[in-house]
Parts: C-alpha cells; sequence; structure tokens
C-alpha cells in the first residue's frame, strides 16, 4: 500500500472530506458485468482540491489537472468539477456543463450522436472504440470496450439502481465501502486473496481489499488506509505493526498509528504537504 503523488495515483493507494463513499459506489458496476472479478477505482474533487491547491507545489498541481481536470471536450473548470470518478474502462466525471455545447464538441471531433437514454444524449466515436453520455450533469466517457454504448448506458444504470453495482456483488468490496471516507484523493479496490505477506510493501497474506483517503490541509496531510481480510482470524497484528514501523511508504508518515476492528484494518498517518 502506497502513495505517490496526486496525479498517476491509480497504481499506489492513493482523496474530499469525510463524505460517504456510497456516492461514487453509486456509479460503480458490478465486476462481473465489466467480464472481471476485480478492478479498482479512483476518484476525486477538482472542486476541493481547486481549494487546497495553493498548499501544493506547482508541478503537482499541473500534473492533477492533467489527469482529473483535462478533458478537452468538456473543457471545465476545475471548480466547475465536483467528482470525477477513474475505473475500469471508462470515467465518470460529475459538475456543471452545458450538454448542447459538450455535445456539438464531440461533433467537431467527428462522434455521432445516437439517441437519449434516460437523460443522456449518447455519443460513438468513429472509431467505435470510444463512447460518451452526457447531460447537464455528467459525462459519462467510455473507451477501449467491445460495445462502448452498451457500457455507458450500463454505467448510467447502475447510477438508477437499475443495473447491479459492485458492492452489490463482492462483499469485500462492500466491507472497505462501508468503512472508506472520501477525501480530496480516493483509491479502492478489492483484489484476489493475497497468498504470503510482505511487511515492506504492506501486502498481507488473505487481505482481499484495499482502500486509501488523503485529506489535505496547509502544513499537512491526513492519510487513512483501510485493509480487508478475509475474516477476523487472519488479521496478524505483529504484521501489522511492523509495516507502520519498517514499511517502504510511510517514510515520510508521521504519527502512524493503527486499529484493528474484526477484518478490518485502519492505518492513519499524517504526511507533509510539500512531500505529497
Amino acid at each position: 500500500m502506497g502513495t505517490t503523488g496526486l496525479a498517476g495515483c491509480t497504481g499506489s493507494l492513493p482523496v474530499v472530506g469525510g463524505s460517504d463513499f456510497d456516492d461514487v459506489g453509486d456509479w460503480l458496476v458490478a465486476p462481473e458485468l465489466l467480464d472481471t472479478e476485480h478492478y479498482e477505482v479512483t476518484t476525486t474533487s477538482p472542486a476541493e482540491v481547486e481549494e487546497v491547491a495553493e498548499y501544493m507545489g506547482e508541478s503537482d498541481w499541473e500534473g492533477y489537472q492533467e489527469d482529473f481536470v483535462d478533458v478537452d471536450f468538456a473543457n471545465p473548470h476545475p471548480d466547475e468539477v465536483t467528482r470525477h470518478i477513474q475505473t475500469r474502462g471508462y470515467d465518470v466525471i460529475v459538475g456543471d456543463f452545458d450538454a448542447e455545447r459538450v455535445g456539438s464538441s464531440l461533433e467537431n471531433d467527428e462522434f455521432s450522436a445516437g439517441r437519449s437514454y434516460e437523460g443522456y444524449q449518447l455519443y460513438e466515436g468513429p472509431n467505435e472504440a470510444t463512447a460518451h453520455a452526457v447531460s447537464d450533469e455528467t459525462v459519462v466517457t467510455v473507451r477501449g470496450r467491445e460495445d462502448p454504448v452498451e457500457t455507458a448506458q450500463l454505467v448510467v444504470d447502475a447510477a438508477e439502481g437499475d443495473a447491479e453495482r459492485y458492492a452489490d456483488r463482492n462483499q469485500d468490496f462492500e466491507r472497505l465501502s462501508d468503512e472508506l471516507s472520501l477525501g480530496h484523493l480516493t483509491f479502492a479496490g478489492s483484489h484476489s486473496r493475497f497468498e504470503e505477506t510482505d511487511v515492506e510493501t504492506g501486502r498481507f497474506e488473505d487481505q482481499v481489499a484495499r482502500g486509501l483517503s488523503i485529506d489535505i490541509s496547509e502544513d499537512e496531510a491526513d492519510i487513512t488506509i483501510i485493509a480487508v481480510f478475509i475474516d477476523e482470524n487472519a488479521v496478524i497484528e505483529r504484521d501489522i505493526e511492523a509495516y507502520t514501523e519498517e514499511g517502504n511508504d510511510l517514510d515520510d508518515w508521521r504519527e502512524v498509528d493503527y486499529d484493528i476492528d474484526g477484518e478490518i484494518v485502519t492505518i492513519e498517518g499524517t504526511i507533509r504537504t510539500r512531500d505529497l
């Protein structure tokens, strides 16, 4: 479990001020419907990150915008995007959009307008590998799927409660979602059971899900890691304690502490904002 920086953190354990993860979970399609068993999600609120951008390094803020705000066809300002979700094959951007203007931009890029679906206008790319579902409040972008338009509709259905969601079909992810709060940047995902422990990297035998949230302030950022195990008997406290003392990715952490509650392990600490 590790942190790198605010940009490009999907492969790390990377988040917006303690709100409910269900706001994100509503958009997450059940893995089986995406032809997989597990996947990872990274989510952030550009509007809230902009409020603390002055405390971040200039290159960090620029990299963050490239990852989460640089949407050419919509061209939003950070304060217009309240939630950006990146996950397996699709993005969801929630904010304040002009659907007609976004549609015109897509058509200028040779996207074809299709039918309307549950309040969204569907667009398909010229190579049939990309699709968008656009409303005045949300843009869903699907890439690399065999039928991107169908997947865009599936994401909309999940948000409306008309298709199964990640937490509906995956108990480990449901347990993680129940424990994880949204920060300025949040990472979450279930995974196949780890078969061995590597204290230095924070991988523990019988761990099945992990998440991380980051809340940024002027001088320091609060970081919380959540690890979910197959059951409470799988949690080895000496391994957790060793990780808090020896973990490669915790070198810059201060005030590190942990809590074990059944099969859920919570690790908390702070880091200087300039070290993110």
